[in-house]
Order: C-alpha cells, then sequence, then structure tokens
C-alpha cells in the first residue's frame, strides 16, 4: 500500500514493513499507471488453474482494483509490477535499521 505521502507498506505474509518514498519514486510511479492505461484495464486477469505461476497481485489505484496471476498479467500491467517491485526494493534497501528493545515488566 503505498499513501500519497510517500509512505509504503509493504506486506509479506504476516510481517510487514513502512518504507518512505521520495518525491521521484512518487511521480514515476503516478506516471507508470498513466502510461499502462491502469483505468482501462479489466478488474481480473486469472490464469487456468493448471498453470505452472499462480503468483497473484491484487493492486489499486485512484479507486480502481486490478487482481491479475502472473502468467495472466497483460504486459501494461507488468510493466507496473517489476517497477514497483524495483523501487520498493531500492527505498528498502535505504532504509536504516534499529534495533527493537522488548521491554519486560
Amino acid at each position: 500500500m503505498i499513501f500519497d505521502n510517500g509512505v509504503a507498506i509493504v506486506s509479506a505474509g504476516s510481517t510487514s514493513t513502512d518504507i518512505l518514498l521520495n518525491a521521484t519514486d512518487m511521480a514515476h510511479i503516478s506516471a507508470l499507471f498513466n502510461q499502462s492505461q491502469f483505468s482501462q484495464l479489466q478488474a481480473n486477469y486469472s490464469a487456468p488453474r493448471q498453470s505452472e505461476n499462480l503468483m497473484t497481485y491484487t493492486i489499486t489505484y485512484h479507486g480502481k482494483t486490478v487482481t491479475a496471476t502472473e502468467s495472466a498479467m497483460p504486459p501494461s500491467l507488468k510493466t507496473v509490477v517489476v517497477e514497483l517491485n524495483r523501487i520498493l526494493k531500492s527505498a528498502s534497501s535505504k532504509m536504516t535499521t534499529y534495533p527493537t528493545l522488548r521491554i519486560v515488566k
């Protein structure tokens, strides 16, 4: 989830990480969605159950949600997914992490 202020929450399984994106990343993301004509995409792109790669992505942008399995994803959406992953990975690698102290009473 990416908010307008650049805060991104990346979830994988039961864990989530907060990332702060810069203005350049935010502008790039906006351009990606415009270039992909995201608003014109169908709501669902499903692969047959026998498909090997059933990784599913759900992306919501400006109130429109598109769900697609990786093997059935249209090229314009695949570009968005690849770039979002690259941006989030790059931003998370620049984060400074601090140890978490556990407080016991």
